[in-house]
Parts: structure tokens; sequence; C-alpha cells
């Protein structure tokens, strides 16, 4: 009996060996063949570490040169703001109009968002808009700290 290259005799039956053997097959389900969740999460742990610690040392030096510390999860030491450094004044608790009509209840400010920190705390104030090269924008800024208060900035020095 002459066999062909790579083929068995089960019973006097050629069989071929690879793909099409009807005894040998290989199972698509088998385990090792696609990422377990287990491996994707390791790899995306992997991969998610460098970014969150790239962005807390950038946080880390941004806040300390921008805000006057390091931690900046925290409130703020200073906020600068249209041109001027406003200081931390004290905790304040009441509605933004309340805080809005100690301006100047007749020009009437605009209750804005005018910035973020490092970690997204609103950086809020009562702006009037400047109305010259010696005015300020705001003699005043806040940051919410939770609560219905508000950590109050100061303006540093004169208008």
């Amino acid at each position: 009996m002459s066999a062909a290259p790579y083929s068995a005799s089960v019973r006097g039956t050629p069989l071929k060996v690879g793909t099409d053997d009807p005894i040998w097959h290989d199972d698509a389900a088998t385990p090792g063949r696609t990422p377990s969740r287990r491996n994707r999460v390791l790899v995306g742990v992997i991969l998610a570490v460098p970014v969150v610690s790239g962005y807390s040392l950038t946080a880390v030096y941004l806040s300390r040169q921008d805000y006057g510390t390091f931690a900046f999860w925290r409130v703020p030491s200073r906020i600068d703001y249209c041109g001027r450094r406003y200081f931390p004044g004290g905790i304040l608790r009441g509605p933004a109009s309340a805080f809005t009509s100690e301006v100047d209840p007749v020009a009437e400010p605009r209750w804005e968002t005018v910035g973020h920190t490092f970690s997204l705390r609103p950086i809020q104030a009562p702006v009037l808009g400047r109305r010259g090269l010696s005015s300020v924008c705001a003699m005043a800024v806040y940051v919410p700290v939770g609560g219905g208060r508000y950590q109050l900035y100061s303006l540093s020095g004169g208008p």
C-alpha cells in the first residue's frame, strides 16, 4: 500500500493530517488564545500608571508656580486673576447672589467661573469688567469648599 506524504491509515482508510483532519482539529475556544479579562485589566493599569503619575507631577509643579502650594488638591494659597494677585481672606457662607450684591448693587456684576484649580475646583468671581488700565476686574474671588461655603480671596494691594 502506497501512502502519500503526511498521511496515515486507520483500518485501510487513508487520513490527511492537518486542518482537514476529522480526528484532530483546533478548538477556537481553547484557553490562552484570547487575552483574559485579568490580562486586559493589568495592561490597562500598566498604561494608566505613567499617565496619572505624569499628570500628578505636572500638577504639583504648576500648582506651586500658579497657586503657591504643592498641594494641588487643596484650595490655593493665592490666585492670580486679571493681572492681579488675590490672597485668602477667610471662609464665607451663603449664596453667590449675596457676594455679587456686596460688590456693586448698581452695576450688577456677573457671577462667573473665571478659572479652575488643578483639582478642577472652580474659581468664581463677581465680574464688573475692566473700565480702564487702572481698574480691576474683581475685588474678590471665591473657591467653593462645599456645603454652601466659599474660600474668599481678597485683592492684594489697592486698585
